[in-house]
C-alpha cells in the first residue's frame, strides 16, 4: 500500500492505494499540520486506523501549501523510510504544458488536467470546486492550455460575512428560486446560483475557443453543484486522488 495526499488551502485529504484501487481514508484542516510532529501524528492515525501494520511502500503529494509540503515530506520519510514523490511541472504528467509559466500552476490543477486526459483522451474542462473554483482546460492533443481561477463558494460566503455589517454566513442550500425572498435566501442565491451561472458561462466561452469538450466536476463542493449544472458530463469526487495514483505509477 502507498499513500496519496492532496494538500489544499483548507483541507488535506489522504488516500491509500494499491495497484488496483484508491481508498479515501481521511482529511484534516491543513492549518493544523503546523509542525512535523503534528503531521506525523495525522499520518500515523490514518495508517493505524486502516489496520495496516507495515509502513507505506511510498507516497505522493500534490500540494498548494509549500510550508506544509515540507513538514509532510519529513514526516512521510520517517513513516516509510522513503521521501515522497512531489508533483510539479517537471514530472512526467502525460500531457503537454502549453502555458506561459508552468512552474506557477498549482499541483492540484496539474493532476486534474493529467487525469482528465488520461481517462478520456479528449478535449476536457475540469471544474474543481474547493477553496477556489478552478477550471483546467486540456485540448484534443493533450495540451494543458490553462484555465481560470475564481473565488470558491466557501471563500465568498466567509468574505461576505467578514466584510459587511449586516450579512452573515448562511447554510449552503440552494433556494427554490433564483429570487431570494429574504436576506438569507438572497445570499444563498448569490453564492450558489451565482456559482452555477459563473461555471456555465465559462464553459460556453471555452467551447467557443476549443470546440466541443467533456466537462468533469470535482472538488469538495462538486456534489452540491453538479445537479444544477447543465453541460456537465461526469462527477468525479476523487479525481485528484486517482490522478495521484496514476502519476505515482507513471513516475515510479
Amino acid at each position: 500500500m502507498r499513500l496519496a495526499l492532496n494538500v489544499g488551502n483548507t483541507n488535506t485529504v489522504v488516500a491509500l492505494f494499491d495497484d488496483k484501487t484508491v481508498f479515501r481514508v481521511g482529511s484534516v484542516p491543513t492549518a493544523t499540520m503546523d509542525t512535523v510532529f503534528r503531521a506525523a501524528q495525522f499520518l500515523d492515525c490514518v495508517w493505524r486506523a486502516s489496520g495496516l501494520l507495515d509502513g507505506p511502500e511510498g507516497s505522493i503529494i500534490a500540494s498548494v501549501v509549500p510550508g506544509v509540503t515540507d513538514l509532510l515530506a519529513e514526516a512521510l520519510k520517517d513513516l516509510s523510510g522513503f521521501p515522497p514523490r512531489i508533483v510539479d511541472h517537471e514530472m512526467d504528467l502525460g500531457i503537454i504544458l502549453a502555458v506561459e509559466r508552468p512552474e506557477e500552476v498549482g499541483a492540484d490543477r496539474l493532476v486534474n488536467a493529467a487525469e482528465a486526459y488520461a481517462l478520456h483522451g479528449k478535449a476536457t474542462v475540469v471544474v474543481d470546486l474547493g477553496t477556489a473554483t478552478t477550471f483546467e482546460v486540456v485540448d484534443e492533443e493533450g495540451r494543458f492550455l490553462g484555465g481560470a481561477i475564481a473565488p470558491g463558494i466557501e471563500t465568498g460566503r466567509a468574505a461576505l460575512s467578514a466584510g459587511t455589517e449586516q450579512l452573515f454566513e448562511p447554510n449552503l442550500q440552494f433556494p427554490i428560486g433564483v429570487i431570494g425572498r429574504s436576506t438569507e435566501e438572497a445570499i444563498r442565491s448569490g453564492l450558489l446560483w451565482g456559482s452555477v451561472s459563473l461555471i456555465e458561462g465559462m464553459l460556453d466561452r471555452y467551447r467557443e475557443e476549443i470546440g466541443e469538450c467533456l466537462v468533469i466536476v470535482t472538488g469538495g463542493l462538486g456534489g452540491l453543484i453538479k445537479h444544477h449544472l447543465s453541460g456537465a458530463d461526469y462527477y468525479e469526487p476523487d479525481l485528484t486522488l486517482t490522478g495521484l495514483k496514476r502519476l505515482d505509477e507513471r513516475n515510479r
